[in-house]
């Protein structure tokens, strides 16, 4: 009996391991997958406290990421290419992860918007 007990006290003790280790892993994911979004929600609100908010001016998108994305994290996807001062596309990405986590920063209809993927 102490045989059978003492496989079953192993056994129990392997599954409390295994999905202790799972549920720590996908914690890691979740964390890892998060910072771009996280990062772009910070940066959306700094945005939206702007005196335009929901306007894609590129200074005021510099100064909202300045301090919140540093580096190795970085923004990618602003372009002025009228040269009027505003992100021609309003919208801008905020990588992380050296680039495997993605969030996207968006004016849609003069409101300021996040998702969890590249723009």
């Amino acid at each position: 009996m102490s045989d059978a007990a003492s496989d079953a006290g192993n056994a129990a003790d392997s599954i409390v391991a295994d999905v202790s280790g799972a549920v720590d892993s996908l914690a890691g994911d979740k964390m890892d997958e998060g910072q771009a979004k996280d990062l772009a929600t910070q940066v959306k609100a700094k945005l939206d406290a702007m005196s335009s908010p929901g306007e894609p001016i590129i200074t005021n998108i510099n100064d909202a990421t300045t301090g919140i994305v540093t580096d190795p994290n970085k923004v990618t996807g602003i372009d002025d290419g009228d040269n009027d001062g505003k992100d021609d596309d309003a919208k801008f990405t905020i990588e992380t992860d050296g680039g495997d986590d993605k969030a996207c920063v968006q004016s849609q209809d003069g409101v300021w918007e996040v998702t969890d993927d590249e723009c």
